[in-house]
């Protein structure tokens, strides 16, 4: 990990609405494109994860708990920071430690799960690599993946 830098508590609070935000408009705005070349939200191996979360509201929580913290601390706390010292280039650090978690996420089934996280992870790492601070990325991923786990159990 970087050398934390450390904030004043509202700043905390700002960056995390920011982020959030960002989060919110970005992925919109992909989706819009997705849908618009004709990919498809569906995904069977969501829908079985969605199944398995509605039942255990608990393990709903856990899951983006440990999502926050271990991803974050993976993909932006140790390889965006490696990939900077490899390639001493922070833009190409960047990209490459997004790829990497858009591609961790393939598995789920299609291209959603594919941009959506390459996205998340790009304004995660520019967040990172910007203010030093990985506390504010690690509550984000969080919030995101129980909003978005919330909003899918209720849905389907």
């Amino acid at each position: 990990l970087w050398e934390e830098k450390k904030y004043n508590w509202w700043v905390y609070l700002v960056s995390v609405f920011a982020v959030y935000g960002t989060l919110i408009v970005a992925l919109i705005f992909v989706a819009l494109i997705l849908v618009g070349f004709g990919f498809s939200r569906d995904s069977s191996k969501m829908q079985e994860v969605t199944e398995i979360l509605r039942a255990n509201k608990g393990l709903m929580v856990f899951t983006a708990l440990t999502a926050g913290v271990m991803e974050e601390l993976t993909f932006r706390g140790y390889i965006l920071s490696r990939f900077e010292l490899l390639f001493r280039n922070s833009g190409l650090a960047i990209f490459l430690s997004s790829v990497l978690f858009g591609l961790m996420h393939f598995g789920y089934g299609n291209m959603f799960q594919l941009a959506g996280p390459f996205v998340i992870g790009f304004i995660f790492a520019l967040y990172y690599w910007k203010f030093r601070n990985i506390k504010v990325v690690i509550i984000c991923h969080f919030l995101w993946d129980m909003m978005s786990l919330a909003v899918s159990t209720m849905k389907h």
